[in-house]
């Protein structure tokens, strides 16, 4: 198979990396940067090509006339959906574009197929809407989707809820009625097929499996679930708080969100976005300095239910969380865009859950 990607910034770079690693696939990356490959702090097997992916000569000197799929993902929509025309034109079978802009994604979604374009990824709104989910689910630790969202895998520990679970069976509690399935109790670093006499204990973390309103249900009959009026706060105001904002809005339990974003023209056009689709109204956008404790303090920090670190830098989201679950925040969501999940969870920084757009 043969798979060319334009753009290799994080997003492009994760996806030719990971295609890099499968058998049987052929992988040249298109970038207008001719050194972009020595900023990268791992090398990967692709072939390079340096010109602009919507270029008909680019495009036929990196395959485009026998390739099996293209995926651009430049910073440009624009640029993006024109090169998976162009490929299409040129013989590409499929073609996947990234798009970020909300605006597209709420007006135009209808028409890529129109276009010859096959998928449009966002990671931005992929990431929001993984973010709304973990506050969606109060005691939730992982949260994993299937079949297109519609079914969900959660996680979480009996000792939020240790009255409800501790001392009694499985089948004291679950029934065929509930419309959700235990799948799996992990107890002491092995992961156990529950049968009906298994006795839960407390350091026992469950994992069960439905559709999300019947998950739902059964975090409100344990009385975990998300309570009305939920208070979050954001820090930082780019196009992952936009979406974020937005998925929100749909929940039956509205959210009050604060908004933090130092950048004031970035504060200013989130505010008119978001004003545009009348999703405001429960928001207070504030133009401040995430990082400053007073701030903080005064905005309520410490009555918060959750706080998420959405900005560009990952040292800011490490330290704003650390923060934030020191005041005693029991839901803080983090970005990570640069350091590795592992290095942080090696480190013994114990963030809550910690969030990759890549």
């Amino acid at each position: 198979m043969k798979i060319i990607v334009v753009g290799c910034g994080k997003i492009g770079y994760t996806i030719a990396k990971v295609l890099s690693e499968k058998k049987d696939i052929d992988v040249t990356v298109v970038d207008n940067n001719p050194n972009i490959f020595d900023k990268m702090v791992e090398p990967i097997d692709v072939i390079f090509i340096s010109g602009n992916g919507a270029n008909e000569k680019t495009l036929i000197e990196a395959g485009a006339k026998d390739a099996d799929l293209i995926v651009s993902t430049t910073n440009a929509d624009e640029l993006n959906v024109l090169c998976c025309i162009m490929a299409e034109r040129l013989g590409t079978k499929h073609s996947i574009a990234r798009v970020r802009n909300p605006e597209y994604m709420l007006e135009f979604n209808k028409l890529w197929k129109d276009l010859g374009i096959d998928m449009v990824i966002n990671p931005e709104r992929q990431t929001a809407r993984e973010i709304s989910r973990i506050l969606r689910y109060h005691a939730a630790d992982d949260i994993v989707t299937f079949i297109g969202d519609r079914v969900e895998l959660v996680s979480f520990k009996v000792s939020e809820t240790p009255e409800y679970f501790v001392g009694k069976s499985v089948s004291q509690i679950f029934d065929n009625n509930m419309g959700i399935l235990l799948a799996i109790v992990e107890r002491e670093n092995q992961a156990l097929i529950p049968n009906g006499d298994l006795i839960f204990k407390e350091s026992d973390i469950i994992w069960i499996m439905g559709r999300p309103s019947q998950i739902m249900k059964f975090f409100t009959l344990i009385k975990k679930g998300p309570k009305k009026g939920q208070e979050i706060m954001v820090i930082g105001g780019g196009k992952i708080t936009h979406y974020l904002v937005e998925l929100l809005n749909r929940h039956t339990t509205k959210a009050n969100i604060k908004i933090i974003e130092k950048d004031r023209s970035k504060c200013e056009s989130l505010y008119e976005a978001l004003s545009s689709a009348s999703l405001e109204r429960r928001c207070l956008f504030i133009h401040g300095d995430g990082t400053n404790e007073e701030l903080l303090i005064d905005e309520g920090i410490d009555t918060m239910d959750a706080c998420v670190c959405l900005t560009d830098r990952d040292e800011e989201n490490v330290f704003i969380s650390l923060y934030a679950m020191r005041r005693g925040v029991k839901k803080v969501i983090t970005k990570i865009n640069y350091i590795h999940q592992n290095m942080a969870k090696s480190l013994g920084l114990w963030l809550g859950n910690i969030i990759t757009p890549q």
